[in-house]
């Protein structure tokens, strides 16, 4: 006859699952059941429309992903985790010995104000400026003043105004304002929540 000594029953939870924007990974948080097991693997898949092939990376960018943590190595080998049910493309699909959750990444809030302008009848419109004046700023590099995100300077990305060359005043308009990534000039625009305060 033999003993058999049968894996131990474990669990992960998963949380910090709702972030916003920042403009660099954001990795979800978890504990494990017993406490600090190490070997635990995170991947994240985008799901529901956003494209993000599966990787241990964490996203950065807006949209919705399914994180899907599971044991390696000696934490596999002595516990087990329960499998669970997911909805997959509209199907049930069973998830073996994997913690699983939704994870969302929302656009980053910010409010812009046009700056008050003036001319002369029958002269050219000045350059229009706006500053952020919410609370949030563009993304900066954690923990400094470091801008991750810039408004683009390309001249085609601009405020623009009411038509109308009468006297009288005309309203200040978001226009085809553009926030672009420092050093590649990619646009992020999706990434943010625009509110725009015409002058």
């Amino acid at each position: 006859a033999t003993m058999t000594i049968a894996r131990a029953a474990a669990t992960i939870t998963l949380s910090n699952l709702g972030q916003t924007y920042r403009g660099f990974p954001l990795p979800i948080s978890f504990t494990t059941t017993p406490a600090s097991l190490t070997g635990v693997t995170v991947r994240y898949v985008g799901i529901d429309g956003t494209v993000y092939d599966t990787s241990t990376a964490a996203p950065s960018n807006i949209g919705r992903y399914r994180v899907l943590a599971t044991l390696v190595g000696e934490s596999k080998s002595n516990y087990k985790l329960p499998d669970r049910l997911v909805a997959v493309d509209g199907k049930v699909v069973t998830l073996v010995e994997t913690a699983s959750e939704v994870f969302i990444v929302a656009r980053r809030p910010i409010t812009i104000t046009a700056d008050a302008k003036t001319k002369v009848y029958g002269t050219a419109d000045p350059v229009f400026t706006y500053r952020v004046t919410s609370s949030t700023p563009l993304a900066v590099v954690p923990g400094t003043a470091t801008p991750i995100d810039a408004f683009s300077t390309n001249p085609d990305h601009k405020p623009t105004r009411a038509d109308g060359e009468s006297v009288g005043s005309y309203a200040i308009q978001q226009g085809t304002i553009d926030i672009v990534r420092i050093g590649s000039g990619v646009s992020q625009l999706d990434n943010y929540t625009i509110t725009f305060v015409s002058a």
